[in-house]
């Protein structure tokens, strides 16, 4: 069998629909129910914090794996934040690649950028907690 792997830059994520923000609060919502329903596998985060040869930090390497029964599909995120990334190399200081593999055989099915996945998925998560847990009567802003 051929090893046959999709890689979806930033753009790629663009045009595959990221910036759909409804869509997103709804896949969030539904992952915390998958969540509640024990569908869900997710081990502890494993992070690994670098400094600069002066002892100073750099920033920190954090893994951060999944499994959702329902969906068979497995994963893992890895996250790279180096604050002093723009100004050292022009780089934004979060870079994030995410991992999908076919949990029947360990496949990797596809590596995409996540840097943009994590931002949407990390404002629908609020979204989501405040539809959830605001007052009666909030309004927004």
């Amino acid at each position: 069998m051929q090893l046959r792997i999709l890689y979806l830059k930033q753009e790629d994520v663009i045009k595959a629909g990221v910036l759909d923000f409804d869509a997103a609060l709804k896949d969030v919502e539904e992952v915390f129910r998958m969540m509640a329903r024990g569908e869900v596998v997710m081990p502890p985060k494993v992070a690994m914090d670098l400094y600069f040869p002066d002892g100073s930090p750099k920033g920190h390497l954090v893994a951060m794996p999944a499994y959702i029964k329902s969906l068979n599909i497995a994963g893992i995120k890895w996250a790279a934040g180096f604050f002093r990334n723009p100004e050292l190399y022009g780089l934004p200081h979060g870079i994030d690649v995410i991992v999908l593999s076919d949990p029947e055989n360990g496949r990797p099915l596809a590596i995409m950028d996540g840097t943009l996945i994590t931002a949407v998925r990390t404002g629908a998560v609020a979204g989501v907690g405040a539809k959830y847990l605001a007052p009666d009567g909030a309004n927004i802003a």
